[in-house]
């Protein structure tokens, strides 16, 4: 049985935006630019790779907004690859126009049920004239049957974890009962009474060396 063809996520690609301090950052080719992605097709979008061909730039952050946040966290992003290095050596060629796969062990967060992603690149090198990334693919793990049924297996399992918590079988009157016993011991034992007298290697008021090796 062939293996089913994965088709990249239907996602829109805003123009990258380049990021200044002021007016005159114009004039420089390094720096900062982000490009967001949206995903107007998808209700709740899951993305598990991120591929994408570079083209002069150095590093990579990937940025996410997650639907169904809390009122706190509105309007919020959050970080989930931070300053991933795609050219070792700005100043270099060395990567610059390799291709990358991203994929969500390399992720500090699982991108499910997300509402929009930003890559923010950036290239501290004034060398090149531009930078930027292209042909951005994003893909989501196709789960083969077999994978769906082990995956609906441990899902009922930690929900019955939950709801059912074992509970420590302890026969407390047994437990009591031996420590009774041991306390009593423990009384026993500091009434004794030693009555002899420890001896000394002592002679003659001197102590002799060989007595105490």
């Amino acid at each position: 049985m062939a293996s089913p063809v994965r088709k990249p996520l239907i996602c829109s690609l805003q123009a990258p935006l380049k990021i200044g301090v002021d007016k005159n950052w114009a004039n420089f080719n390094s720096g900062y630019k982000v490009i967001q992605v949206n995903f107007p097709s998808l209700i709740t979008p899951e993305v598990d790779e991120i591929h994408f061909k570079n083209n002069y730039t150095a590093l990579l952050s990937i940025k996410v907004k997650f639907h169904e946040q809390t009122e706190a966290e509105s309007g919020k992003w959050k970080t989930c690859l931070k300053r991933y290095k795609l050219m070792p050596h700005p100043h270099t060629e060395t990567g610059s126009q390799s291709s990358f796969v991203v994929n969500n062990k390399q992720l500090t967060c699982d991108l499910n049920n997300i509402l929009a992603l930003k890559f923010i690149l950036q290239q501290p090198s004034p060398v090149w004239l531009d930078f930027s990334i292209t042909d951005v693919k994003l893909y989501k793990n196709i789960r083969t049957p077999y994978q769906n049924n082990l995956f609906s297996k441990w899902m009922k399992e930690e929900e019955n974890k939950n709801d059912n918590p074992k509970k420590l079988d302890l026969d407390v009157a047994a437990i009591s009962s031996t420590m009774q016993q041991m306390w009593a011991l423990t009384q026993q034992i500091s009434n004794v009474k030693c009555d002899t007298s420890l001896g000394r290697y002592e002679i003659d008021g001197i102590y002799d060396i060989n007595l105490l090796t």
